[in-house]
């Protein structure tokens, strides 16, 4: 009798976060490894995961997929929240898509390539693998989450910046100044952005993802509107009375992630 050959299973993947947050200009978010969120890529452009298996990959036996699927209450293709990519298929610039580039023993390597327009926010990978005679798909879900930002470095990106001086003052600076005054008189206040900081990151997806529809969240321009609104509804405490008594005076403020550590932490309006 011939050896039956054991159902393939999913052992693990690895996202590379450190090899491609170099390419895609991410490597300067804080990253921590318990936190749940695996990878910060820009969207548009390709990223690279291995695949770890229990036995080699059979092609003319079995086929594998990725799934990607973002925050929303109902995941669905027709609105872009839930992604299906074979890795044989075909592989497209300027769309989500994914390509085997090599198999080998117990590991196959595999390049992604999301949408220039693709909903940004967080999304939830999971590997399936299917037998070609029976049909039979097993799920294998990942823990690590995929972050997903706008890019500027990407031509076919709404947000695309073609000069580099520009990407890199108003992308990678995280430090700078804001103004204080009005039209008539106005003097700058050195501020740190803190947009690497961990919590900065982690507060600020969270609040993307609780009052931005996946839908909103493929715009820039959408995304801004909102966050104009959740800063000034849920962030931060409006006070004009000069009476800061229970806060803090908004000169003592040096930057944004205390600010933004602190409304984490408590859940509710700043002072």
């Amino acid at each position: 009798m011939p050896t039956r050959i054991p159902s393939l299973k999913v052992t693990g993947v690895k996202l590379n976060a450190m090899s491609n947050a170099l390419l895609h200009e991410t490597k300067e978010y804080e990253f921590d490894k318990s936190s749940g969120r695996g990878l910060i890529v820009r969207r548009g452009q390709e990223f690279k995961i291995v695949i770890l298996l229990s036995r080699a990959f059979k092609q003319n036996k079995e086929r594998i997929s990725l799934q990607f699927s973002a925050k929303a209450k109902v995941p669905r293709p027709m609105d872009g929240t839930l992604i299906a990519l074979d890795i044989n298929g075909t592989y497209k610039d300027g769309a989500w898509s994914a390509k085997m580039e090599s198999a080998e023993d117990n590991t196959i390597q595999v390049t992604v390539n999301s949408a220039p327009n693709a909903i940004v926010g967080s999304y939830k990978l999971t590997v399936k693998v299917e037998s070609r005679a029976s049909g039979l798909e097993t799920v294998f879900p990942q823990d690590k989450k995929i972050m997903v930002l706008f890019n500027p470095w990407c031509e076919k990106d709404t947000v695309f910046m073609g000069d580099k001086a520009e990407r890199e003052e108003y992308i990678l600076e995280d430090s700078g100044a804001i103004w204080r005054g009005n039209s008539h008189s106005s003097r700058p206040k050195p501020w740190n952005f803190g947009q690497f900081d961990l919590e900065v990151h982690r507060v600020v997806f969270e609040l993307l993802e609780k009052h931005v529809s996946a839908k909103d969240r493929r715009s820039a321009v959408k995304v801004s509107r909102w966050f104009s609104f959740i800063v000034n509804d849920e962030v931060l405490h409006g006070n004009w009375s000069g009476d800061y008594a229970g806060g803090t005076p908004p000169s003592r403020w040096k930057g944004s992630v205390a600010i933004i550590e602190e409304h984490g932490k408590a859940k509710t309006p700043v002072k």
